[in-house]
């Protein structure tokens, strides 16, 4: 007889499982998008588990359900082999995970020191306790961090660390990053990567979305490949780049081509042309643009790639008027030169 899930209820002595599952899980959205299916995985302490994926492949949906921010409508989540109920992400949290958000999610009217409290235990805020913890935490990680900082103020740096933080004072077994190198400079990847893979050693684990193929090749102990809802692909380390990139070679090959260079016009007159010239913004607390150019043709579908922390969000905003280029041009023209209003 199947053991009945139970809902995540657990000490903190109990923190300390060796195994976190997902079994058979479904995830279907409305109307009819089955975001997951069937999906059997299982992560454990002591491994860097990376799990790729294109966009829209169940990634964000896997993290969801591991962090209790959602159900799955089929299977169960299981730890060491028990069935368990994430009722919320704070059952989540007390059994022992503990995630970082693409975007990390913060108070922006706190300081950090104050958003890593928030959800501990007690009355009171303990400040004098907290920050001594934050600073043995910023030792031991390599994290340089005014923990006095409001969050309004943060980088997208400084915002991905002060979530982590966050995530660290509670002590987690597994620690899900999403993304987590995207904002870092390719030294600090490095350098957050062997820190990763040192915890990793003293038992952490470590489960890591990313997109990136050689990162997963270098640091990863554990890959599992996701398509279109499916496990596509597992495997434990030494792994190559080439055994990982059937699964990515059309969005690669997409994403390695060389971009096309603006026509001095458009061949069907009358036809009309949305024009990117040399804009520049540069908002607070997110990444800036400088120099972007593009043009977009009626009748064609033109795509614009970015990775997260790029500044796809902030070029998105400026091409719907929300945030204002301090330098360039947004405009629409027809092939004859007129301007379109």
């Amino acid at each position: 007889m199947t053991e009945k899930p139970r809902i995540a209820r657990r000490s903190a002595d109990s923190k300390r499982f060796g195994e976190i599952s997902l079994e058979g899980v479904v995830r279907v959205f409305p109307p009819n998008f089955t975001a997951l299916d069937a999906v059997s995985v299982a992560f454990r302490r002591g491994e860097i588990h990376m799990v790729l994926g294109e966009n829209g492949a169940g990634k964000s949906t896997l993290v969801s359900l591991l962090s209790g921010m959602g159900k799955p409508d089929a299977g169960h989540i299981a730890v060491d082999g028990k069935p368990v109920i994430f009722a919320s992400s704070a059952d989540s949290l007390r059994s022992g995970v503990a995630i970082v958000h693409q975007r990390p999610l913060l108070c922006d009217g706190l300081t950090v020191l104050e958003n890593a409290a928030l959800g501990l235990p007690g009355l009171r805020l303990r400040r004098g306790a907290r920050a001594e913890a934050l600073e043995r935490i910023e030792s031991d990680w390599g994290i340089a961090l005014d923990i006095k900082k409001n969050a309004r103020d943060l980088s997208p740096r400084e915002r991905l660390l002060a979530a982590l933080l966050a995530a660290l004072i509670r002590d987690p077994s597994f620690l899900i990053l999403d993304e987590p190198t995207a904002v870092l400079e390719p030294d600090e990847r490095d350098r957050f990567m062997e820190t990763l893979a040192r915890k990793r050693a003293e038992g952490l684990g470590v489960i890591v979305i990313t997109h990136k193929l050689m990162e997963a090749v270098r640091w990863a102990n554990r890959v599992t490949v996701l398509k279109r809802g499916k496990i596509a692909f597992t495997a434990t380390a030494p792994l190559t780049e080439a055994e990982l990139d059937p699964f990515f070679g059309a969005s690669r090959a997409t994403a390695n081509a060389a971009m096309p260079t603006m026509p001095s016009d458009i061949a069907d007159e009358g036809r009309v042309s949305f024009r990117v010239e040399g804009i520049a913004v540069d908002p607070a607390n997110r990444p800036a643009l400088k120099g972007v150019s593009f043009f977009a043709q009626g009748g064609q579908i033109t795509g614009v790639f970015g990775h997260p922390g790029s500044g796809i969000d902030v070029l998105e905003d400026a091409l719907c008027g929300m945030i204002a280029p301090s330098a360039g041009t947004i405009s629409l023209a027809r092939g004859d030169g007129e301007r379109v209003t």
